[in-house]
């Protein structure tokens, strides 16, 4: 049982130098673009981190 192995069989993608944890989650940026590129949408953030304080 040679590689690694997802447990949701996930493939990892990387789109326009993003690297995504699911196909799905490519397809879903993808389709964001779009709807920014034809100004549908404002804008859209990537994944945002946050600094939670000691104790969590």
């Amino acid at each position: 049982m040679g590689g690694k192995y997802n447990k949701y069989g996930n493939h990892k993608s990387v789109v326009d130098g993003h690297k995504f944890d699911s196909k799905a989650e490519a397809l879903y940026y993808g389709q964001l673009k779009w709807l920014l590129q034809a100004k549908q949408i404002k804008g859209f953030n990537m994944q945002q981190r946050y600094l939670l304080p000691e104790g969590f």
